[in-house]
């Protein structure tokens, strides 16, 4: 798969994630990166951990990552994912994944929208590009302004220790 979600140098890999981490750590819309990597079997890499965002937001992001070639350099390339994005102390909002299968969609990549209010799925989507952890960060941040005057108050979400 090329672009964005072909294959990459893991040292590349980890490079670009923790460019982008901080980036929305320095601006303050990040408040918590809980983002960790570790060995996940055999040739894999899971990538999981919650994010904690302004306005109460909150990331649960998980990734599968397949190693490929060269121990020395290894390449990795995302197999499996899914970014769900909710209100702390309340329902989702959307959920990017692959990790399930729907019948009759056209295919695994897809978007699951929620209503704020009742918390019912609103809509499953295919066929899109899925996105980055980054471009989910980004949604985020704009659903916030967006949202802002319109969305419950809602706890502040605790800091994991």
């Amino acid at each position: 798969m090329p672009g964005k979600h072909g294959p990459n140098s893991l040292k590349n890999y980890i490079a670009i994630h923790e460019t982008v981490m901080d980036r929305f750590v320095r601006d303050g819309f990040v408040e918590h990166n809980g983002v960790t990597f570790q060995a996940f079997g055999a040739g894999l890499i899971l990538i999981e951990g919650v994010i904690l965002c302004e306005g109460g937001l909150v990331c649960r992001a998980e990734k599968t990552l397949e190693v490929m070639g060269d121990e020395r350099d290894p390449q990795v390339q995302t197999i499996k994912y899914a970014y769900n994005v909710h209100l702390s102390g309340g329902g989702n909002l959307f959920r990017y994944d692959n990790v399930h299968v729907h019948p009759g969609l056209e295919d695994e990549n897809h978007r699951h929208g929620f209503d704020l209010e009742t918390g019912q799925e609103t809509v499953t989507a295919t066929g899109l590009e899925w996105p980055t952890l980054g471009e989910v960060l980004e949604e985020m941040r704009q659903w916030h302004w967006d949202h802002l005057d319109r969305a419950p108050a809602r706890p502040a979400s605790p800091r994991p220790k």
